[in-house]
C-alpha cells in the first residue's frame, strides 16, 4: 500500500524533501500546500505533484492522506501540528520543532491525546559521517570519551556580489526577522549529534552575538554542554570571513578519549588515531548527495509507520535536543549555567 503524503510549506528546503520522497518505496507526495499559492503551484509542477492547496486545513478536508510533512518556518509549526493531530494524521515535522519549550510540550501532548505519531526531521542523525562516529565510539577504538569539540563557521550572512542579500537570506528569507537563529537553526544539529553519541546532557552554558546587520538574531555562538562523564564545546558562526562556503562536510573538530582521538574535518571527513589500531579513516560515504539524509530520515519515518517501531527522533527524544538549544538562549541572557529539563508531557 502506498503511503500518501501531504507536504506543507514549499520554500527552499522543500526541494530536498521532495527529492527524498521520490526515492522512498511505496510513498508518494499527492498534495502540497503553502500560503503562497503561486509558490505551491511552482513546486508541484516541478515535482509532478497532482494537487495544490492554500492551507493545511483545506488539504486535509479534501485529501485522504496517510501522513503530513511539515516544512514551514518554525513559528508556524505549532499551529500545523495541532491541526494535523486533530485529523489523526502522523506527522514528520522539520526541526526545530518549536522556538519555545512550552509550545513543544503542547504539541507533544496534543499528539499523545489524539493518538498521533510525531517525528522530528533531525536529518543529521542519518549522515553517514555521524553513523561512522557512533560506530567508532561504540567499538571502543578511542576508549572512554572525555571531551569533544564541533566547530562550523563561514561568511554566509554577509552580502556578496553573487548574493547581495547574503547567501543565507537568499536561501532562507524567513530568517531575516527571526530572533533565535544560529543555535536553533544550525547548532541544534550538532547538539543532536552530541546526544546521539554521548547520551543525555546535564547543563549548558552559552554566549551569543549578532554580527551581521542583515539579521536580528544570533549569528555567532559558543556552547559548553556538560554530560555525566565529559563536556562538549560547540561553536558556530555565519559571519567568519575567509572560510569556504559550506559543503556536505560542514563541521570540524575532535572527539578525545582515553585511548585515542577522532579528528573531524579536511578532505577525509574523519581520521581516527587509536592506541589500539593506529591511524586510519573509517569506511563511510565521504560525500553523500545533499538529499541523502532527508531520504534516509523519510524512509525511517515510513518504515516505522508500517511496523509500529519507535521513531529514532520521536518527541521524547527530540525534546531533549530542543531543550539544550533553547536553554542555551536562557544561559546567554543570564550569563549562567542552566540545567536541562526533562519532558513531562506525553507523546508517542
Amino acid at each position: 500500500m502506498t503511503i500518501k503524503i501531504g507536504l506543507v510549506g514549499c520554500g527552499f528546503i522543500s526541494r530536498s524533501h521532495l527529492r527524498g520522497w521520490r526515492r522512498v518505496p511505496d510513498a508518494e507526495v499527492v498534495a502540497v500546500s503553502d500560503v503562497d499559492l503561486a509558490r505551491a503551484r511552482e513546486r508541484a509542477a516541478e515535482f509532478d505533484v497532482p494537487r495544490v492547496y492554500g492551507s493545511l486545513q483545506e488539504m486535509l478536508q479534501a485529501e485522504a492522506l496517510d501522513a503530513i510533512d511539515v516544512l514551514t518556518p518554525p513559528p508556524g509549526h505549532k499551529e500545523l501540528v495541532l491541526i494535523a493531530a486533530v485529523y489523526g494524521k502522523p506527522i514528520l515535522c522539520q526541526k526545530p520543532l518549536a522556538l519555545e519549550l512550552s509550545d513543544a510540550e503542547e504539541m507533544i501532548a496534543a499528539c499523545h491525546r489524539h493518538g498521533v505519531r510525531l517525528m522530528v526531521n533531525e536529518n543529521t542523525r542519518w549522515d553517514p559521517l555521524v553513523q561512522a562516529l557512533r560506530s567508532e565510539i561504540a567499538g571502543g577504538t578511542i576508549g572512554t570519551p572525555f571531551y569533544a569539540r564541533f566547530d562550523s563557521r563561514y561568511p554566509i550572512a554577509w552580502p556578496t556580489t553573487e548574493y547581495p542579500n547574503s547567501f543565507l537570506l537568499n536561501k532562507h528569507r524567513f530568517l531575516t526577522n527571526q530572533t533565535r537563529l544560529i543555535i536553533s537553526e544550525k547548532m541544534i544539529h550538532f547538539i543532536d549529534v552530541a546526544r546521539f553519541l554521548f547520551g543525555d546532557a546535564e547543563t549548558v552554558y552559552a554566549q551569543t552575538q549578532n554580527v551581521s546587520p542583515l539579521l536580528r538574531g544570533d549569528d555567532l555562538a559558543t556552547l559548553v554542554i556538560k554530560f555525566p562523564q565529559m563536556f562538549i564545546v560547540v561553536e558556530s558562526s555565519w559571519c567568519s570571513k575567509g572560510y569556504i562556503r559550506p559543503s556536505r562536510r560542514f563541521v570540524s573538530g575532535a572527539i578525545e578519549g582515553t585511548e585515542g582521538t577522532i579528528f573531524l574535518g579536511g578532505q577525509r571527513g574523519v581520521t581516527v588515531v587509536s592506541d589500539q589500531r593506529g591511524t586510519y579513516v573509517p569506511a563511510f560515504d565521504p560525500d553523500p548527495q545533499e538529499e541523502e539524509t532527508f531520504y534516509r530520515a523519510q524512509a525511517h519515518f515510513v518504515e516505522c509507520l508500517r511496523t509500529g517501531a519507535p521513531f529514532e527522533t520521536g518527541p521524547e527524544d527530540n525534546y531533549k535536543t530542543l531543550a539544550i538549544a533553547l536553554k542555551a538562549y536562557e544561559s546567554a541572557a543570564s550569563n549562567q549555567v542552566v540545567a536541562i529539563p526533562r519532558l513531562d508531557a506525553g507523546g508517542s
